[in-house]
Parts: structure tokens; sequence; C-alpha cells
């Protein structure tokens, strides 16, 4: 890679190729006509090989190397390729990794984890269903901890990251039986 592009450390660098595999990947399978790269953040033939092809399908010159201008160029097509195969986007609304929501907040992420648990409570009898009303109120908290000691987890009521997590792969099971 030539020294237009961003790594400044060796981790930064590994991230810098997965994500241009990546990106590679996704435009290949958006029909260009750029081979297809398994994402393992190693710089390798194949890799080099994907980019040649990409810079080739664009009309710059052929250095199986990746400057600024193919990074961007890389990017920008992997971009209309998300929004040209209509991929679904991922959502974070959960306020933060030490964030620990509990009765008597309010706001998006609350609704978003009553919608999950009111989806799981439909396929489960053993889960409250919720006022879909943005409060973390006493039936989120009972919901909550019945999901956490079905789960493994202590049944606190409160919904810390993995408590999260734990209810988004529940509802991402049971909206897949939907």
């Amino acid at each position: 890679m030539t020294e237009n592009i961003i790594p400044v450390s060796p981790e930064e660098h590994g991230k810098n190729i997965s994500d241009i595999q990546t990106y590679l990947r996704e435009i290949h399978q958006s029909g260009a006509n750029v081979r297809s790269v398994i994402p393992d953040g190693i710089y390798g033939q194949h890799t080099r090989d994907a980019v040649s092809d990409f810079q080739r399908s664009i009309g710059i010159p052929e250095t199986g190397e990746v400057n600024k201008d193919t990074w961007n160029a890389i990017f920008a097509a992997y971009d209309d390729a998300r929004r040209n195969l209509n991929m679904q986007e991922g959502i974070t609304p959960f306020p933060a990794l030490d964030e620990i929501m509990t009765e008597g907040d309010s706001g998006t992420s609350v609704l978003m984890l009553q919608a999950m648990l009111n989806t799981i409570a439909g396929m489960h009898i053993n889960i409250a269903m919720n006022d879909m009303n943005g409060y973390y109120g006493e039936n989120t908290a009972l919901a909550v901890s019945e999901i956490q000691a079905a789960s493994g987890l202590p049944p606190t009521g409160q919904t810390d990251i993995r408590t999260w997590n734990t209810i988004v792969r529940i509802f991402n099971a049971a909206a897949e039986d939907c």
C-alpha cells in the first residue's frame, strides 16, 4: 500500500486492509467485475488482484495498491453498492457501553427495548407485556428480569449492555420465526 493511505499503527493498518477487503467483497456482490475477497486483514496477492480489478473497472492506473484516491473510490463504490442493494443498515440505540437503563428512565432506547420485549413476550408466555410508552416502568423491569433469569444473568431488572445484547439476540431469533 502506498504512503497516501491512513494507517499509523499495525492495528490500524490491519483494520484498513480488512475494511478494503470488506468493501471490495460488497462491490463484487453488487455485480461489479471485481473478484471477491475474504476479509482477513492480510494484503496478499488476492487482495492486490481485486484492487487491480477495481482500478481497471473505473479507469484509474492499475497498480494493485491502495492510495488515498483508490481508497476514496473504493469507499464510494461500496457506499453505492450498499444503497443499491438496499442492504439493511444497523442501528445503535443503546446509549453507551457503560450505561445502565433502569426504572424511571425514558426515551427512544427504552421504547426500542419495549418493542423487543413485546415481540419476545408474544412468543414466550412467561415474559410480561409492556406498554409502548418509552418509560422504563415496573412492567419493563419485570420483563427484563424474566429474560435475565431465563438467560442465566442476574435478574436485576436493569438493562446493561450484556442484558441488551441478550435481548437483541432473543428478539432477532423471535423475529426470524415470525
